[in-house]
C-alpha cells in the first residue's frame, strides 16, 4: 500500500486576506488596525469614506503622526504607545467632533480604541462611529421640546388660575365642585408632564438647579396622595397613606421629590386594580418612600427599560402598556 499525500489545504486561500478585507469593508463603521509602531495595517471602506483618504494614502504610515495628528487623537497616542509597550490591554471610548476637510460640517464621532495580540505581536485598533445624524436629531428634538414647553406653560397657568378662582366661588354644587377639582388636578398633571419634558434634558446635562430646604417627608406623602385621589376616583382606585408617627424632616428639594412621587403614584394608579398605598419608613438610617399597588406588575424583562425615554412595554394581563412618556425617566434621573 502506498501512502497518498493529503489533499492541499485551501482554507488559507478561501479564508485569507481577501475575505478579511471584504469583511472589514462590509462593516458600517470605520475600522483602522495599527501595529505596535502605530503604522496602519488595516483601513476599511467606511473609514475611507469618513476620512476622505484612500487605502494607498494611509496603509503603512504612522497613524498618529502622518494620518491624524490633531489634538484629540494625539491624546490617544500616548495611551496607545504606553499600553502597547507595557503589554496592557486598551479599552477606551471617547466622543470627538472632527472637522473633516472634505465635508461642509464637522462630524460627531464616537471612537473606540482597543488592543489584541496576534502571533505574539501586539496590535491596536480603532472603531469610528459617525453619530452626527443621531446627535442632530436629538438636538432638534430637544429644541422642539423647549419650544413646546415655553408655548404651553402660559395658557396652562391661565387655566389653573381660573380653575382656582372658580373653586373659590360660593354656592357651587357638590358635583360642580368635584368636576372643577378634577379639572384642576388634570391640569396640574399636564403641567407636570410639560416640566418633565423640559427637566429630563436638564437632568441629563447636569444643569438642574436644586433648592434644598428643611421639608416634612410625611407632608410630602400626604400632598402626593391627596393630589392623586381625583385620578383615583375616576379609575375606582383608592389612594391611601401609611406613615410613621415620628416626624421625618430632611433637607431636600421638596418640589423635585414631590414630582418624583407624583410620577410614581400616578403610574401606580393607572395600573392598579383597586388600591395604591403611599408609604414612608426608615431603613438603615435612610428615609424610604414605597409606592405599593395591587396591579399586575411589570414583567422582570422590562423593569429597567420602563425608566428609559418613551418606552412602551406590556404590563401584564389585562393592562395595556407602561411609561408612554417621561415620568419614570424623570424619577430615575432626579
Amino acid at each position: 500500500m502506498t501512502n497518498r499525500a493529503p489533499p492541499p489545504d485551501d482554507r488559507q486561500h478561501r479564508f485569507g486576506l481577501p475575505l478579511l478585507e471584504q469583511l472589514f469593508d462590509s462593516l458600517p463603521h470605520g475600522v483602522i488596525v495599527l501595529d505596535a509602531a502605530g503604522r496602519v495595517v488595516v483601513y476599511n471602506a467606511a473609514e475611507a469614506a469618513l476620512a476622505g483618504r484612500t487605502r494607498d494614502q494611509v496603509l503603512g504610515r504612522d497613524f498618529f503622526v502622518e494620518i491624524a495628528p490633531c489634538m484629540n487623537v494625539r491624546e490617544l497616542a500616548g495611551e496607545f504607545r504606553a499600553s502597547i509597550g507595557q503589554k496592557k490591554a486598551i479599552d477606551v471610548r471617547v466622543d470627538f467632533s472632527f472637522p473633516f476637510p472634505h465635508m461642509d460640517q464637522p462630524r460627531d464621532v464616537v471612537v473606540t480604541m482597543r488592543s489584541f495580540v496576534s502571533d505574539g505581536a501586539p496590535f491596536g485598533f480603532f472603531i469610528f462611529e459617525d453619530v452626527s445624524l443621531e446627535r442632530s436629531i436629538a438636538r432638534m428634538r430637544e429644541a422642539l421640546s423647549g419650544f413646546l414647553v415655553h408655548d404651553l406653560k402660559n395658557p396652562l397657568a391661565t387655566i389653573l388660575a381660573n380653575l382656582e378662582h372658580a373653586l373659590g366661588a360660593e354656592k357651587l354644587s357638590v358635583d360642580a365642585s368635584e368636576a372643577l377639582g378634577d379639572a384642576q388636578e388634570a391640569s396640574r398633571r399636564l403641567q407636570g408632564m410639560l416640566l418633565n419634558l423640559l427637566d429630563v434634558t436638564r437632568l441629563e446635562t447636569n444643569t438642574m438647579p436644586l433648592k434644598k430646604v428643611s421639608t416634612s417627608l410625611q407632608g410630602l406623602a400626604r400632598d402626593v396622595a391627596t393630589q392623586n385621589q381625583a385620578i383615583g376616583r375616576m379609575r375606582a382606585v383608592t389612594v391611601e397613606i401609611d406613615l410613621p408617627a415620628a416626624p421625618l424632616v430632611e433637607s431636600i428639594d421638596g418640589d423635585i421629590i414631590r414630582r418624583v412621587l407624583n410620577n410614581l403614584v400616578e403610574n401606580a394608579v393607572r395600573y392598579a386594580r383597586t388600591r395604591v398605598v403611599v408609604g414612608l419608613e426608615t431603613l438603615a438610617g435612610s428615609a424610604v418612600f414605597r409606592i405599593v399597588d395591587d396591579g399586575y406588575g411589570i414583567p422582570a424583562a422590562v423593569r429597567d427599560a420602563v425608566f428609559d425615554k418613551f418606552v412602551q412595554a406590556n404590563a401584564g394581563a389585562g393592562a395595556s402598556s407602561v411609561n408612554r412618556g417621561l415620568g419614570l425617566t424623570f424619577a430615575r434621573l432626579a
